[in-house]
């Protein structure tokens, strides 16, 4: 928890915070930090066995500052995170039952063989040198560049809230690799918002970090999606942990153990950027309207609206029940009889029939040119047309006669 920023003084800077308030001396998180590092037998080199006692003195005095500190920062309750998809035990919920039941098993965790180097163990850190080349502030993502199945594979982004490890299918295709080769996957892929992807299977692909000689080679299995996307793959926690990765998004960085020391990864910022702004432009675009489909084949008639009552057939002349019209049945009779009085007397407005439909006056349909009468016409130049013209235009000629 931060001070108020009308409490914050300006002229003190803690180097390992980067923030203004206090001096990297005074630090008591930095304290902790490096004698927490002590105690698990790192940093002996710099510790002096001959310092005389007034710093462990100072120390029996902050611990019940600091006990009393962590007492007034309990959490208030715990959120819990959601994860799922094939890392998480497998592909079938028994592997996954199996997966979960593990945690209750007390296993003994192996160290990294990678992580010794002439004999004496590597710490993987990130210091003031690792900002080289990164533009603060930012927000951006790691967007590294990785050797996969030895092809230069750009713009793939490091993920490690992805349960697994994505290829996108326009990068699949350019590996140059059968799709007959693609395991079949079951289980989808669920997005932030739930929606659901089907994978077109997994495949086991070579992946090669860092440079020679401080480089490492693992096998990872993605899964190939054939959907959108400005990257091409996404490294998420399984290849992480078979890299052994740490990542650091503020200085846009990927480090892990090699047999020659710490390799290391460095995102581009800019492609990072590119890749941002693709994403968020494409949105909406490729939006399709589902349309029902509806079989037209067959005999079919537009439903025509039904009467709320029942009614009667009343023929427009007695003894012709060809040409009937219809009334409602709760109609009085007074106002029944007058009803089809009225409409026998009308009849001649009904059209049985398209012969009996009156005609149009040609004052109406006919379209006369504005011109004057008394200019003689000219005749212009016969024009000769390829005979499939001259025949289509001769036939809507004779339409119009």
């Amino acid at each position: 928890m931060r001070a108020p920023t009308e409490n914050i003084s300006v002229e003190k800077y803690c180097r390992y915070h980067r923030d203004h308030g206090h001096d990297t001396e005074e630090c008591r998180q930095l304290k902790n930090q490096i004698e927490d590092l002590i105690r698990k037998g790192h940093l002996r080199k710099y510790v002096d066995r001959d310092a005389p006692q007034g710093r462990r003195e100072q120390r029996r005095e902050e611990a019940p500052r600091q006990q009393e500190e962590q007492q007034q920062q309990q959490p208030r309750g715990v959120i819990h995170t959601i994860s799922g998809g094939i890392a998480s035990g497998g592909d079938d919920s028994n592997a996954r039952k199996a997966y979960g039941r593990q945690s209750l098993a007390v296993q003994q965790v192996p160290h990294s063989k990678r992580l010794r180097t002439g004999g004496e163990e590597e710490v993987i850190t990130f210091s003031e040198a690792d900002y080289e080349g990164v533009r603060l502030p930012h927000d951006d993502p790691v967007v590294v560049t990785l050797l996969v199945e030895l092809f230069t594979m750009k713009r793939i982004l490091i993920d490690s809230g992805s349960s697994v490890d994505i290829l996108y299918k326009h990068a699949f295709d350019q590996v140059r690799i059968p799709a007959d080769q693609l395991k079949p996957v079951k289980t989808p892929l669920v997005g932030f918002a739930g929606e659901t992807i089907h994978p077109l299977g997994s495949i086991n692909l070579s992946v090669v970090a860092g440079m020679a000689p401080r480089q490492t080679q693992v096998e990872m299995t993605f899964l190939v999606v054939d959907t959108p996307s400005p990257y091409n793959a996404i490294v998420g926690r399984p290849g992480l942990n078979l890299l052994e990765a740490i990542v650091s998004t503020r200085h846009l960085l990927v480090k892990f153990p090699t047999r020659f020391g710490v390799g290391e990864v460095r995102g581009d910022q800019e492609v990072a950027r590119r890749c941002y702004k693709t994403a968020i432009s494409d949105k909406g675009k490729g939006k399709v309207l589902s349309i029902a489909n509806v079989e037209l084949r067959g005999d079919m008639e537009p439903e025509r609206p039904q009467p709320v009552e029942d009614v009667l057939q009343v023929p427009v002349e007695e003894g012709n029940d060809e040409r009937v019209l219809q009334v409602g049945s709760q109609l009085g009779e007074a106002e029944k009889e007058e009803l089809i009085t009225f409409l026998r007397d009308n009849k001649d407005v009904f059209a049985w029939s398209a012969e009996e439909v009156p005609g149009i006056s040609p004052d109406i349909m006919v379209h006369k040119l504005s011109v004057d009468p008394a200019r003689p016409p000219i005749r212009q130049k016969k024009r000769n047309f390829a005979p499939e013209r001259h025949q289509a235009i001769t036939e809507e000629v004779s339409k119009l006669l």
